[in-house]
């Protein structure tokens, strides 16, 4: 995990993305769809939306039910599950999310 840490720090730049909230707190959010990224695993198929909000913060959020268009500009209500390092970017790893009407 060190040097995994460590070579991505070489190969990534850190961007501007922080944690945001802590574990198990509720969190209420704009963000914009960057990316979906449909899965299939041991309990059949997921898609992992990769949202950013307008601070460049990357939130991830994985669900089973639902699939939003990529680009969109959506109103979340999360929770905070993780707080994750993915090629030297900090992310927001969210559960039970819905969107706000």
């Amino acid at each position: 995990e060190v040097v995994k840490n460590a070579v991505e720090a070489m190969i990534y730049d850190k961007g501007n993305s922080n944690f945001i909230g802590e574990v198990g707190e509720r969190l209420e959010l704009w963000v914009t769809i960057k990316k979906t990224v449909s899965m299939e695993g041991y309990y059949g198929y997921s898609t992992m939306h990769i949202m950013e909000d307008e601070d460049e913060n990357i939130f991830v959020w994985t669900t089973s039910s639902k699939s939003m268009e990529e680009g969109a500009y959506v109103h979340l209500r999360g929770t905070v599950k993780d707080h994750k390092t993915f090629r030297n970017k900090a992310q927001t790893v969210l559960t039970r999310c819905t969107l706000v009407k």
